[in-house]
């Protein structure tokens, strides 16, 4: 049976050319404001076009990139999966992404055999620091509005894009409907004190089908990993 797709797993959707030729299904968006296509995009479809090509009880342990062209929004990105080396144990894979016949991307993926399916290396560790309670965290559109939107002479003049007023429509239903649902701390926006961390979180918006390959949370942190660097830039 063929797994229902959340908003995440449609926009990172592939079809296949061949044994290891991919290519996107939907366009590979560009954040609001901004021209070339969202670097996690390209990561996460590197990953997932590579996890196409090896067993099933290969996870991966290490991905590495490299961003060499931005990337059209409105043109299909094909991906070009390559064999490093292979042994009983271990898989390595390159990835090489193409547009409009130029090499945008490239990253290399290592994986391992698991030798046990019931073990789970995402959740492997023991602990972890302890989050401030959901109830100190505001919704990120509703944050976006009051504070960026209500104090536009503020935001504009550090991020230009917000000068034009017609892009805070994209970043207001980035944050609303978007494949990402975030939560901010109440400064998000407007820090009044000196700080080292900044605390905040985001989930898949659509839970993931339970039928899809387990393999898929590496690709939706793969997503992820670009969007939560992104948003610490402004701090």
């Amino acid at each position: 049976m063929t797994p229902r797709l959340n908003k995440l797993q449609k926009l990172l959707e592939l079809s296949q050319l061949s044994a290891t030729r991919f290519i996107t299904v939907s366009k590979p968006l560009a954040p609001p404001g901004a021209k070339a296509t969202f670097g996690g995009t390209l990561v996460a479809q590197s990953l997932l076009a590579s996890l196409y090509t090896v067993p099933a009880n290969f996870h991966p342990s290490s991905l590495h990139c490299y961003f060499l062209i931005g990337g059209d929004p409105q043109a299909s990105i094909q991906y070009d999966v390559q064999s490093l080396r292979q042994g009983r144990n271990f898989i390595h894979r390159e990835i090489k992404a193409y547009q409009h016949d130029r090499l945008i991307f490239c990253s290399t993926v290592l994986f391992y055999r698991v030798k046990s399916l019931t073990h789970d290396s995402l959740h492997h560790v023991k602990k972890v620091a302890s989050l401030p309670p959901q109830s100190e965290y505001e919704v990120a559109h509703r944050l976006f509005e009051k504070e960026v939107v209500g104090n536009l002479e503020r935001y504009s003049r550090i991020n230009p894009t917000l000068s034009d007023r017609s892009n805070l429509k994209d970043f207001v239903d980035r944050f609303e409907k978007g494949v990402v649902d975030y939560r901010f701390p109440r400064d998000m926006f407007h820090s009044k004190h000196a700080t080292d961390t900044l605390d905040y979180y985001l989930r898949v918006r659509d839970p993931i089908a339970p039928e899809t390959d387990p393999r898929y949370n590496y690709v939706a942190l793969a997503y992820f990993s670009d969007s939560y660097l992104l948003l610490t830039l402004p701090y």
